[in-house]
């Protein structure tokens, strides 16, 4: 491989990109000295005492630990959010210890007038028949005094 063209490069001939292009002679002393100049100025810029450079590194250290911290309050926010959505969710989704009791006196209501219908409904013996005819008279008598 070639390399020719670093080479020249490297000892300052001009390539043929550079012909026109790259300053010669005096203009090139000129930008030289400028660059020297701008460089020490910068340097002069930059040269600051220790405590300054103290006092940045505190700043940066400030400023990195308060987005921890920031970050850290975010993320505590975030969890206890979820943790409240989670309990909500569950309040609403669990049933609750309130379950229907079975009313029992119903139930014994019910096979009372079960018992009574049946009773009603079989033939009465025919010893029993003046005392049937009796109670239809009194229950004729009763509704007729309730309706006045």
């Amino acid at each position: 491989m070639k390399f020719t063209g670093n080479a020249r490069r490297q000892s300052g001939e001009p390539t043929e990109h550079d012909a026109g292009s790259f300053p010669h002679g005096s203009e090139r002393v000129e930008l030289e000295r400028a660059l020297a100049a701008f460089r020490d100025s910068a340097r002069a810029a930059a040269d600051r005492p220790e405590h300054f450079w103290e006092r940045q590194r505190l700043s940066i250290r400030d400023r990195l630990n308060s987005t921890r911290r920031s970050r850290d309050l975010e993320t505590t926010w975030i969890w206890a959010s979820a943790t409240a959505f989670v309990i909500l969710v569950l309040t609403l989704l669990v049933p609750r210890g309130e379950t229907e009791v079975p009313d029992i006196a119903a139930g014994q209501d019910q096979e009372l007038l079960v018992a009574i219908e049946r009773s009603l409904n079989r033939e009465v013996p025919k010893a029993l028949e003046p005392a049937s005819i009796l109670t239809e008279e009194l229950d004729v008598a009763a509704s007729k005094s309730l309706k006045k």
